[in-house]
């Protein structure tokens, strides 16, 4: 899916429908071409273009071969895309996959009209019916969330994995119980990339965690306070680094650190994007006293810690006047609420960025036992918890005993791996 006008890109140049409103635009556009980063050019669906006169036709179908030529000899080949647009709305083209060690070649999924599917790599051509996709060269493409949202913006570079910074929440009283669990599972696919935040120096953990266990000056009690405390040093933490996304998780979280990526690569790092869910049907409402001691009511949405949330680095750096130097921390004292909540009243309230609802995150507070085989493949996080005195909320799978594995982490994570990656892996399904 290409960017509309209103949607285009951070930079780089966007060239609108070509028909047969031909000349000195698109010769213009043609001369600014030499300048960009990128091009992305959109061409109408030959049936559309079939209705023009003959002359009309053959003179689009020449200006596409011209501005292909020019950009060529600009020596920008390697970031231009010329894709026909297709028929249907739902046909969408999205990066499945970036280079690897053996092969440089970005690979793209195209779904088709009557939800035709195929993939294909850099110069292939494809057809599905009256669509036909041209990927000439790597670049990067607007895509969609599974939730249905639709970026306002696109990435130039493919997003990686060592862009991101995921931090956890944690207090050394969890350390054994929780953390050993995600070391044994999603903390190995993003060992660089993940971070402790705790209360107390643990050498052991500090050890097994590769030195990412990062000590606060917190209380390890659940109050605002001390949730609010380590929020703080989780934000300054990345500030300090050179990452492109925040996000953060708590430490009763499994997350699948490649559906993350492959969610956050349809966002523009550079801009302000609030990622998360909500657990609650309606804005919170508050009211608390300003500076000049008059009442003021505030309504704002939060993304719930609990199922996680990500901050591009754009808007944390428009946050950073209200967050950095103990200013969080008093924000969250002043309209006396946790920390995840201080992050939806800055964001939304005060900033006013809206939060954007990513339904591939869970917390323990939905009925993660409902999730068929399908949907667990395509999640970013999953959390658990009991309820009517011993009863789990979890994920319903198999595989390994309840007493090994009572939050179910492990066995999921053996559903997640590849097949050639299993291992001593028991045999897992899904009863819902």
């Amino acid at each position: 899916m290409l960017p509309s006008d209103r949607n285009k890109p951070a930079s780089g140049l966007f060239v609108p429908d070509v028909d047969f409103h031909l000349g000195e635009k698109y010769c213009t556009a043609i001369r600014k071409a030499r300048s960009q980063p990128f091009v992305i050019m959109r061409v109408r669906s030959p049936a559309r273009m079939m209705a023009l006169s003959r002359k009309n036709f053959l003179t689009c179908i020449f200006m596409v071969f011209m501005f292909y030529v020019v950009i060529c000899l600009q020596e920008l080949r390697r970031n231009v895309h010329i894709i026909l647009e297709p028929h249907s709305p739902s046909t969408s083209v999205s990066r499945i996959s970036t280079s690897s060690q053996s092969s440089q070649t970005e690979i793209y999924r195209i779904v088709g009209e009557n939800g035709q599917n195929s993939v294909a790599r850099e110069g292939d051509a494809l057809h599905f019916g009256s669509v036909k996709t041209f990927t000439l060269h790597t670049a990067s493409l607007t895509m969609h969330d599974q939730s249905g949202n639709e970026p306002n913006r696109e990435s130039i570079t493919p997003l990686q994995l060592n862009d991101l910074h995921i931090s956890v929440k944690t207090s050394k009283k969890f350390h054994r119980q929780r953390l050993d669990i995600i070391l044994q599972t999603w903390f190995k696919y993003a060992k660089n990339q993940t971070y402790f935040v705790t209360d107390e120096q643990d050498g052991e953990f500090q050890l097994k965690t590769d030195g990412h266990l990062i000590i606060s000056s917190c209380s390890n009690s659940h109050h605002r306070k001390a949730l609010c405390c380590k929020m703080a040093m989780e934000l300054d933490f990345f500030s300090s680094l050179n990452k492109k996304w925040f996000c953060h998780f708590d430490d009763d979280n499994y997350v699948n650190v490649w559906n993350l990526l492959d969610m956050l690569r349809g966002y523009d790092y550079t801009g302000q994007w609030y990622l998360g869910k909500t657990s609650i049907k309606a804005p919170i409402e508050i009211s608390h006293l300003k500076s000049t001691g008059e009442d003021q009511n505030a309504a704002f949405w939060f993304a719930t810690g609990g199922a996680g949330f990500c901050l591009s680095h754009g808007l944390v750096e428009k946050m950073k006047p209200l967050t950095s130097g103990g200013k969080f921390m008093s924000i969250g004292e002043k309209i006396r609420l946790p920390d995840d909540v201080t992050i939806g009243y800055i964001v939304e309230h005060l900033l006013k960025v809206p939060l954007t609802i990513i339904e591939r995150f869970h917390s323990h507070l939905e009925p993660l036992y409902l999730m068929d085989l399908e949907t667990l493949k395509t999640q970013i996080s999953f959390g658990y918890s009991t309820y009517r005195g011993n009863q789990m909320n979890r994920v319903s799978v198999s595989g390994w005993n309840s007493e090994s594995d009572p939050t179910r982490f492990l066995s999921l994570d053996c559903l997640l791996r590849p097949d050639n990656e299993k291992g001593d892996c028991p045999t897992v399904t899904v009863s819902v």
